[in-house]
């Protein structure tokens, strides 16, 4: 994306500063009040107000890039909610005001483009694709078609936890009936 090394001049170092200014306020904010410090944090520092000056693919790398160096390593768990945390801060305030869906939806973009190239990374859950839904939703109608595209994948994602549940719960009965039989 827009941090290759063959970029010119102090814009590198910018990124790269800005990623580690950015983690540390987000670890901080996670660490004493957890995803409501990570919004009120985005928020509270127009983040992505500054960011989206470069772009928002450019915002949505270094949001990433923020999460993934603020989480404790192997906390997978604490990855995703800081990643959740920065959709609902993209979703805007809680009067519905500035909202940036273009950020929300190339994060989506390259959450997915990193899934798929590093093992590390979280892929979207249900509350992942909510958030981007709504962001975009709320928008003008320039995200319709994506909106539709990501209400299908949440379905589908649902859908798919949904069977997971189920035959877990067939599998545990059928254990408890072999355990009965065994005590009688």
């Amino acid at each position: 994306r827009s941090t290759s090394t063959t970029v010119q001049g102090g814009y590198f170092d910018d990124i790269v500063s800005s990623t580690a200014s950015i983690a540390s306020t987000l670890q901080n904010a996670y660490e004493s009040r957890g995803t409501d410090g990570v919004v009120e944090a985005i928020l509270g520092c127009n983040v992505l107000s500054k960011l989206v000056r470069h772009g928002e693919d450019h915002a949505a790398y270094v949001l990433i890039e923020a999460a993934r160096q603020a989480a404790p390593e192997r906390d997978r768990s604490a990855l995703a909610s800081t990643l959740n945390a920065i959709l609902a801060a993209c979703c805007g305030d809680e009067d519905g005001k500035g909202g940036f869906p273009g950020i929300s939806f190339n994060m989506l973009l390259t959450i997915d483009e990193l899934c798929r190239d590093d093992e590390a990374m979280v892929a979207p859950d249900i509350v992942t694709l909510s958030l981007v839904y709504h962001c975009l939703h709320k928008s003008s109608g320039e995200f319709e078609s994506h909106c539709r595209s990501i209400l299908e994948r949440a379905q589908k994602l649902a859908k798919k936890k949904a069977g997971s549940q189920r035959r877990k719960q067939l599998a545990a009965e059928r254990r408890r009936k072999v355990m009965d039989q065994d005590l009688l």
